[in-house]
Parts: C-alpha cells; structure tokens; sequence
C-alpha cells in the first residue's frame, strides 16, 4: 500500500478539452497546469512502480479537499496522472475506487491519495493472499 498527498485543486476533465462555439479546439489550462504539478508532486520512491496487473488489480481511495463545494467529485485526473507519473500501469487495473469528497479547505485543497494492489485471491475471497 502505498500513500501521499497533491496539493491543488483537483479540475474536473469533463469538458476540458474539445470545440468552443466557433468549432476551434482547445485545451483546458487548469488540466494541464495539475497534471504538471501533480507529476512533480509524486514522490520519487512510487514512480516507476507501475503498479496492477490482470493479477494484481488496484484499490484506489481519494480524500479530495476542495476548495469549495461548487466542484464535482471527479477523479479521472487523477488516475490519468498516476498513470503518466509510472505509479500504476493502466487506469484499467482501478477496479475498487472510494472517493470522500466532503471536506473543504479553501486555503489548502488537495487530495490525499492512497493505492492498494490486491490479488483475485483476496478480492474473491475477502481473505488476504
């Protein structure tokens, strides 16, 4: 099991990149300027642990502290850049995910982060491997 923190706040992908009205694209800066931080933000020891597998699938728990309650509780980003920061594999390998997302801090949003790989065993079985 492996945990830690990313300070910023966590911008929802729904609509962040696609046409304006005049059928121009565009891409959300807000997405862009958290995956960049997000990636710095990854301590060093889990990146590159590439995490999941067909056998060892993943548990992923997100305590989002947002900055207000007017943003949703989405965290595509974040399985996104787990996955680019080398943490985990694929995104697919997420078959548990618990958000928590009813906490405000408008001086310090982030997202407390932690993984768990589990084997078929234990999943199917409630029994540790």
């Amino acid at each position: 099991m492996i945990s830690f923190t990313v300070f910023g706040s966590v911008p929802s992908l729904k609509n962040s990149n696609g046409m304006n009205r005049l059928g121009q694209r565009f891409d959300n800066k807000a997405v862009k300027a958290y995956k960049q931080d997000f990636f710095l933000q990854v301590p060093a020891r889990y990146r590159n642990l590439h995490l999941g597998s067909k056998e060892r699938i993943l548990k992923l728990q997100v305590a989002l502290f947002h900055d207000s309650w007017r943003r949703d509780a989405d965290i595509a980003i974040i399985a996104d850049c787990l996955q680019t920061a080398g943490v985990i594999n694929n995104d697919r390998w997420i078959r548990i995910i618990e958000v928590n997302a009813t906490r405000i801090d408008k001086d310090k949003p982030r997202a407390y982060i932690v993984i768990q790989e589990l084997s078929l065993v234990e999943v199917s079985t409630g029994q540790p491997d």
